[in-house]
């Protein structure tokens, strides 16, 4: 089946794909038809504020085969941050309107989440007013606590089902599906839904259609479950709050940010040139050409080289985030650093990725590193780079990407001025 792209917006730094429900449907018709296993989350605003702090939770939502925009106030906060929102498709529409979809082309759907006999309740209206639909099992998600995770697993891939459907509540249905959904032999389609369960089996009452389309469900949520007060304040009043400043830090902030000049080869005699007091009488002459440099390709472009580099938080020195990036992205901390170099280049992002990040652009420590192991102890994060490679110092300003054209100059003019000391 042909379907749309959807548009992609980006909610602070959550994937959201500006979608309708026909086009969702159709989306995840497409993906029953692919050799790899596709699995569709659900953020709304209390999701993405989650999200913003926890990078794993993050990651596992971008890489989602879909994000449906379910929550009101993700309009308010695309709005906000210069983006236009225009669908939303909540958990409960999409469920319904797939199980219509199942029934003809013959999906079989387990259920999985909720509390204490709620999914069962869930299939018991599900077929009532879906009779010809093939629910192939449900299990409570108490039951996640009960029993262990391959027993879950081994009643799901029994019961062959197609599509699974997780109520575990975020971030922990998201998570589950991660973690397990290569486990799951038959489910080619895993969906987060939230408390769908609840409102399908009638435990709680959906808000009127006119309060849904005025965007007014939080009240109605107030008012009919008083003491989901703190999640109704942080999907509302925070969520709002924590988008302005992010907002503001896009047009006046710079992200601080570490950058690896890691170099080896020739460089284990042009290191003692930048060592204090360390020069080595006599030593054999350095030339520039035998200097090599490692540059990483990253994983969500191909050929676009770079040097390595990261985010520095709020509560660590650059010392300690180059130590600490270096190690997460190539698996190795055997480097040892030369000198520091703070803040040698700065430079603003492109809109999308001024909303992505929440910056205006960057600021960057530069660290000259010597690499002391072999090429087998790098162990890149494939979430990060697909490959990396050691490129002499004359090819580097060619061998980067445009954009990291400036920065490489600038790191090797630094190198050479210290080096020719």
């Amino acid at each position: 089946m042909k379907h749309q792209k959807s548009q992609e917006i980006f909610v602070l730094s959550t994937k959201i794909d500006d979608i309708s429900l026909a086009q969702a449907l159709e989306h995840a018709a497409s993906s029953m038809t692919k050799a790899k296993q596709c699995y569709i989350v659900t953020p709304n605003p209390e999701i993405c504020l989650y999200a913003e702090k926890d990078e794993q939770c993050r990651q596992i939502l971008n890489n989602s085969f879909l994000s449906l925009p379910d929550g009101f106030g993700l309009k308010i906060g695309a709005r906000l941050l210069g983006q236009k929102l225009k669908n939303r498709v909540t958990g409960v529409d999409f469920t319904l309107e797939l199980m219509k979809l199942a029934i003809k082309e013959n999906w079989r759907v387990f259920l999985f989440g909720g509390e204490e006999r709620v999914a069962l309740e869930c299939k018991r209206v599900l077929e009532e007013k879906y009779r010809e639909l093939k629910i192939a099992g449900t299990m409570s998600g108490i039951m996640q606590n009960e029993m262990s995770n391959v027993k879950i697993i081994n009643a799901i891939n029994e019961s062959k089902a197609d599509i699974l459907l997780v109520a575990l509540g975020a971030p922990f249905q998201e998570r589950w599906i991660a973690e397990n959904l290569a486990h799951l032999s038959t489910v080619k389609l895993a969906i987060g839904i939230g408390g769908t369960f609840d409102f399908i089996a009638g435990r709680v009452k959906r808000a009127p259609r006119l309060i849904r389309q005025l965007g007014l469900e939080w009240l109605w949520r107030l008012l009919v479950q008083p003491w989901r007060i703190k999640r109704i304040y942080n999907a509302v009043l925070k969520f709002v709050v924590v988008v302005l400043k992010w907002r503001l830090r896009m047009r006046f902030c710079y992200r601080k940010n570490a950058v690896g000049f890691i170099v080896k080869g020739g460089c284990s005699l042009a290191v003692e040139h930048l060592l204090p007091k360390e020069k080595a009488a006599g030593s054999n002459p350095v030339t520039r050409s035998n200097i090599q440099i490692l540059l990483v390709e990253r994983e969500d472009e191909a050929c676009h080289w770079q040097l390595p580099q990261g985010g520095i938080e709020v509560c660590e020195t650059p010392k300690q985030a180059i130590k600490r990036e270096m190690l997460e992205e190539l698996g190795t901390d055997k480097l040892k650093i030369i000198r520091h170099i703070s803040q040698f280049h700065k430079y603003k992002w492109p809109k999308l990725d001024r909303i992505r990040h929440g910056f205006r652009g960057q600021i960057q420590d530069l660290f000259i590193l010597q690499f002391i192991a072999k090429d087998a102890d790098i162990k890149l994060d494939k979430r990060e780079h697909n490959n990396f490679k050691w490129i002499g110092i004359n090819q580097a300003p060619e061998a980067v990407h445009e954009c990291r054209k400036e920065q490489m100059e600038k790191a090797i003019k630094i190198y050479q001025e210290i080096y020719d000391k």
